[in-house]
Parts: structure tokens; C-alpha cells; sequence
């Protein structure tokens, strides 16, 4: 079903989706796939995932409303490079594990600063 999904929306050019000119089709392809395999994730990928962002951000790659679409392939390149793991994540298991763990992340954030 994604599949079909995928197909179908690959006819539309990166404007008429409202994605950035300069996505390639497999950047756009690749972000549009929801149904993929859940990946499985180490502490030090996690902790690549969070340090990379952090050196992003602090270099002003990043903005309200998120990292800029450049930062991503950083990522998961460095994800590539900290694992020993034979199966590659995505830069969408990349954004995924990033909102997971800054979820988990505010809520404790959130109960210290409640004084629990």
C-alpha cells in the first residue's frame, strides 16, 4: 500500500508537494515513506543523532521550525559511521528516533523542572 502511495505521489514536482526545489526525487521519495520498518536503535546512535543536531544548531543550521533540510544527510551519515549495525537507517528512522528521543527528552525536562 505505501508503495502504491509512493508511485502515485512521484508524478507531482517538488513545488506542487511543497517540498524544496533542490530535494532530489529519491530525497522526496524517501521522505514521503511512512510504512517502513520500525528500526532498532543504541544508546550511541541515539547519542550521534543528538550530538550531530546539536553541532548543527550551534552552527545555525537550524531554525524555529526545525534544522534546515541540509542537516539530515549529516545525520544519517553519522549514524552510518557510529554503528556497527548492517542495516542502514533512513533519514526518515533518523527523524523519527530524533522526535522519540526530544520527546522523552522534554517530558523529563519537564517533571525535574516539576520538582519530581
Amino acid at each position: 500500500m505505501c508503495a502504491d502511495f509512493i508511485t502515485s505521489m512521484e508524478k507531482y514536482s517538488p513545488e506542487e508537494l511543497g517540498f524544496i526545489a533542490k530535494n532530489s526525487k529519491d530525497d522526496i521519495s524517501q521522505s514521503m515513506k511512512k510504512c517502513q520498518d520500525p528500526a532498532r536503535w543504541v544508546a550511541a546512535e541515539e547519542a550521534t543523532i543528538i550530538t550531530t543536531l546539536l553541532l548543527q544548531k550551534a552552527a545555525g543550521n537550524s531554525s524555529e521550525s526545525g534544522f534546515k533540510l541540509a542537516v539530515w544527510p549529516l545525520v544519517v551519515d553519522a549514524v552510518r559511521e557510529a554503528t556497527s549495525d548492517t542495516v542502514k537507517k533512513t533519514l526518515q528512522h533518523c527523524k523519527t528516533c530524533h522526535h522519540r528521543v526530544h520527546a522523552q527528552l522534554s517530558i523529563c525536562a519537564h517533571a525535574v523542572a516539576d520538582g519530581f
